[in-house]
């Protein structure tokens, strides 16, 4: 019975000691995938922000264009007038 009880515990230490790096290596996947979250999080944001200036950057060109075409027009009429 003790010889029993004696392989038990070897059996269950090696299974401890089997665990344990597999225990660490799911922490370091945890930590990389926490990294990866962030990061994604941050390029997703610099992408909005992008687009959001590119988008404020075409109408304010599309109103100085708007303002030329309007001076082109005024000075066609004034010309032709």
């Amino acid at each position: 019975m003790e010889e029993e009880n004696r392989r038990l515990q070897q059996k269950a230490q090696e299974l401890e000691d089997r665990i344990e790096p597999l225990n660490y290596k799911i922490e370091e996947c945890k930590r990389k995938f926490h990294k990866l979250e962030k990061e994604k999080e941050a390029l997703y944001q610099e992408m909005m922000l992008e687009t959001v200036r590119e988008r404020i950057s075409a109408k304010e060109e599309m109103k100085v264009m708007k303002t030329t075409n309007e001076d082109m027009e005024k000075y066609i009429t004034q010309i032709d007038g």
